[in-house]
């Protein structure tokens, strides 16, 4: 039985995207059979997993496609590097243009169980399946907290992130009354030597206790490796920077947090 979890934003930019696709990506490097969904009408997941857009998840959730019709595989060249932990395979159930649509959002405002619904015959098929999520609230994430049996969110340390943190978790308890999701943790990103940044994190720290992971620091690698379509760990070598190093670190902190979701 797959380990279902959302990657829960409100607000762009704070890092939602790249986050599933390193995750994913991982994931997968380390021997689990990973499905990546890109709930997200840009598509940018679909994209950097060199997937080119169709009708994937629409096809999905409104015709009930079968999911071996509409997921892709996606190359190992890209993900595995030169060697991998196991036989890790990895799909993606892409997005179109179709979910920016008012008729697409009606669908989902009216069938919040659809995705769970959908993702319930093939749990067995994955160990994990990691869903990317629109930077805007819609309908799509509350369907996503219903399928999910975790969120996890990233935040940057600014007031604005923190509202679209709290607003997440309050999407999230409310849906808890019918169906058993949990935040993982919230994952602070993009964390600057600021003292802004490290009084905001420390602010956190009080607030959220264990709930609050280990931080993400602002690296500029982050984004070459997203533009490149290459995952943080594919991307930087052994001579690069040790700010890239300690990137690809603290990638592998998230990869364990979330192999022992499902580990125990």
């Amino acid at each position: 039985m797959s380990t279902v979890i959302g990657i829960g934003a409100h607000k762009g930019g704070v890092g939602k995207t790249t986050a599933s696709y390193n995750l994913s990506a991982g994931l997968a490097y380390r021997g689990y059979k990973v499905l990546g969904i890109d709930i997200d009408s840009q598509g940018n997941l679909t994209y950097v997993f060199r997937i080119k857009r169709y009708s994937g998840i629409t096809g999905a959730l409104q015709h009930d496609d079968d999911l071996s019709d509409v997921v892709r595989p996606v190359d190992p060249g890209y993900w595995m590097g030169d060697s991998s932990h196991g036989d890790g395979s990895l799909y993606v159930l892409g997005s179109n243009s179709d979910l920016g649509l008012e008729a697409m959002m009606e669908f989902c405002r009216h069938n919040p169980l659809r995705l769970q619904e959908y993702l319930a015959e093939y749990r067995d098929l994955f160990d994990f399946v990691i869903i990317d999520t629109p930077p805007t609230h819609s309908p799509y994430h509350s369907m996503v907290y219903r399928a999910a049996d975790y969120i996890i969110i990233p935040t940057e340390m600014t007031g604005v992130s923190f509202m679209s943190m709290s607003e997440v978790m309050a999407a999230v308890k409310e849906v808890q009354f019918q169906h058993s999701v949990q935040i993982a943790g919230v994952l602070p990103n993009k964390v600057s030597r600021h003292k802004d940044d490290l009084d905001a994190l420390a602010e956190q720290k009080d607030r959220l206790g264990d709930l609050l992971w280990p931080e993400i620091h602002e690296a500029a690698v982050w984004a070459k490796a997203f533009n490149r379509r290459k995952p943080l760990y594919e991307y930087v070598s052994s001579s690069m920077h040790p700010a890239a190093r300690r990137a690809v670190h603290e990638l592998w902190q998230v990869v364990d947090r979330v192999e022992a979701l499902r580990n125990g």
